[in-house]
Order: C-alpha cells, then sequence, then structure tokens
C-alpha cells in the first residue's frame, strides 16, 4: 500500500490589520466612524474651516491621519483654554 504525504507549508503570517488604522489618508467615512458624527458633519468642518487639514483633488478628499489628529488635538486645547478664561 502507498504511503500518503502531506506537506505542510508555513508562510510568514501577519496579523490582520484594518485598512483605517493604517491608512495614512483619511476618508471623509473613516473620519466620521473615528469621531462618532455625521459624514455630512466631515465636510462642513473642512468647508467652514481652513485649518483643518485636507487634500482634495477633483472630487476626492482625504485627510492626512497625522496633521488630522493634531488639529483635533488644537481644537480639544482651545476649548479647554476657552472654558478657563470663561470665554464662550
Amino acid at each position: 500500500m502507498p504511503k500518503s504525504t502531506v506537506e505542510t507549508v508555513t508562510a510568514p503570517c501577519e496579523p490582520i490589520k484594518s485598512a483605517t488604522t493604517l491608512a495614512a489618508y483619511l476618508t471623509p467615512k473613516d473620519v466620521a466612524q473615528l469621531l462618532q458624527i455625521s459624514e455630512k458633519t466631515v465636510s462642513r468642518w473642512h468647508l467652514e474651516d481652513a485649518s483643518m487639514p485636507c487634500i482634495k483633488r477633483g472630487k476626492v478628499v482625504r485627510f492626512p491621519r497625522e496633521a488630522l489628529m493634531a488639529w483635533l488635538a488644537r481644537q480639544d486645547h482651545s476649548r479647554t483654554t476657552q472654558r478657563r478664561s470663561g470665554a464662550a
């Protein structure tokens, strides 16, 4: 009786990572999910506030992750400062 052999092939495995966790650029949908707001709010913010980091090419809008996180930290800091000074 012929012996059957089973070959085991091993390949390097990498952990599965979400596309949004690694993305250097976020879509408006990614930003909305991250901040738990609507995409419409993300669009309004980027149209009303020129300091919000955004790259637009034609109809494609992307937000650089690191710059957006820094922008959000500045927004939080300015709100905290306004509350402490008694400004609205």
